[in-house]
């Protein structure tokens, strides 16, 4: 595969954050506007803020090919839940409560939101201490999906790519805080956005998938929509929950309401934030789902965290929608 096209990609997307770092870094001029961005977030920011923090490399290569293997077309479910539970109903009972908790008591971290709200300085160092340990085994999963999909479509050994990533990413931070990420993220929502649309047009239409009438006999299959056993409902019911009201409570998640301007922007990023969730993880899931057109298990399905990126090389799709992917 030749790679010049989506390096050229990556590149390209690279320069445009730098910039939006270096330019967004220089309004970061105090505490708050470093980890809350001086609550001044309108709707837009902190939705896709949201939803880029939710949906990553986690949800698109290693959940969606694992649904996709176990439960076929099944698994959009998981999708869908992630769109109602973890993202409107997550809105609708935390945005606002938790933006004028923050503003009125002048918090900026979790921690410190424990410490204030519950007026303990000790649960303010457990809870630090609990973030620290458990966000790294968190952070690693991200960063290793990611290399998954480099090292399938580039060929690039995984350790290079995460080192790459991790500089990049500790760059943009320094560089301004939640400022400088909350407009990297706008920017990698709308990617998004548009790239699993162009994806799942490429996807469908792709000759290993066939069409709508390609989809209309998977369907119809035993490994496109199975009978699913009662261990199996259990089994993708608890990924559905646990996909979906497990982000409640992580606190880049929570972050993000603390830096919204107002109720209304909180309001309106509710609706922004659920289609979002529905478009990216609905599709993420549904392209998993495919997986069963593209390999057999047991002959040549790829393990669940390289199913997707083996798809999406086998799909025959431009190399610029790849760069646009990764």
């Amino acid at each position: 595969m030749n790679t010049t096209a989506i390096w050229i990609t990556i590149l390209v997307y690279i320069l445009a954050l730098v910039a939006i770092g270096i330019i967004t870094g220089k309004k970061s001029k105090s505490i708050s506007d470093f980890t809350v961005g001086g609550r001044n977030a309108g709707a837009w920011l902190s939705a896709l803020s949201y939803g880029t923090a939710y949906f990553s490399a986690v949800m698109f290569v290693g959940y969606a090919g694992k649904t996709g293997l176990s439960f076929g077309l099944w698994g959009v479910l998981a999708g869908i839940g992630n769109a109602v539970f973890g993202s409107l109903l997550a809105w609708l009972v935390l945005a606002r409560r938790t933006r004028d908790v923050s503003a009125r008591l002048k918090i900026n971290t979790m921690p410190e939101y424990f410490e204030k709200r519950y007026l303990s300085k000790g649960l303010r160092t457990f809870s630090a201490v609990i973030i620290f340990i458990f966000l790294i085994p968190y952070s690693a999963s991200v960063y290793s999906g990611l290399a998954s999909v480099a090292e399938v479509l580039l060929g690039i050994n995984d350790t290079l790519f995460l080192i790459i990533i991790a500089v990049l990413a500790i760059f943009l931070i320094t560089l301004g805080g939640y400022l400088v990420q909350a407009r990297a993220d706008f920017v990698q929502g709308i990617v998004m956005m548009v790239g699993i649309a162009l994806l799942l047009f490429a996807i469908v239409r792709c000759d290993k998938v066939g069409g709508i009438e390609g989809l209309k006999q998977y369907a119809q299959s035993d490994v496109g929509l199975p009978k699913l056993n009662g261990s199996q409902w259990v089994g993708l019911m608890a990924t559905v929950l646990m996909t979906s009201f497990g982000t409640w409570g992580l606190p880049q998640m929570i972050q993000k309401y603390f830096g919204i301007k107002d109720d209304k922007q909180a309001k309106r990023g509710i609706i922004i934030s659920t289609v979002f969730a529905f478009l990216i993880a609905g599709g993420g899931y549904f392209i998993g789902s495919l997986c069963h057109k593209y390999y057999t298990a047991g002959v040549d399905m790829p393990a669940a965290d390289y199913i997707v990126p083996n798809m999406l090389k086998d799909s025959g799709l431009p190399n610029i929608l790849l760069g646009i992917i990764i």
